[in-house]
């Protein structure tokens, strides 16, 4: 048997059923949340980070997760995002870094526009400041990130 590179995923499609389930259950621990098209698992070895599963078809909110932090990672704007680190090839699974809860009353007054969802289940402490932790669905396509303007927050 010779190695494989971690691009090389040909073979898994062959794996039984009770393998897929064991890698599923080693990697991912406990379900934190849950969304419309997603839910939330810490990761079983990393408690840095959470595994974003999405369970809807055709909703990609991990994909546009993934290329909203992707396209805004080196500029000003990604002090308001959770990072990912990780998209799986069909982006059914996302990697992202943990944040913990908002203290009650410390919800920033403003955000940016392309921010739509204010729920404060979708928001979180990273580092020391607040950022979103669910942005797959947002409106950077429609405003673009440069020279976003900043509008009241309705938080609910």
């Amino acid at each position: 048997m010779t190695a494989r590179s971690r691009n090389d995923w040909t073979a898994i499609p062959d794996w039984p059923a009770c393998v897929w389930q064991e890698f599923v259950h080693t990697l991912t621990g406990q379900q934190i949340g849950n969304g419309i098209s997603r839910q939330v698992y810490e990761h079983a070895t990393d408690p840095t980070l959470v595994i974003k599963v999405e369970m809807t078809a055709m909703t990609f909110q991990n994909v546009r997760e993934w290329q909203t932090w992707d396209a805004l990672k080196d500029t000003k704007y990604a002090k308001w995002l959770a990072p990912c680190v990780l998209i799986g090839h069909s982006g059914n699974v996302l990697i992202q870094k943990r944040t913990q809860p908002i203290p009650a009353g410390k919800e920033p007054k403003r955000l940016p526009e392309w921010l739509t969802d204010h729920k404060r289940d979708n928001y979180g402490l990273y580092e020391g400041r607040i950022v979103c932790h669910d942005y797959g669905t947002n409106l950077l396509l429609n405003h673009g990130a440069f020279g976003a303007k900043m509008r009241e927050a309705k938080w609910r």
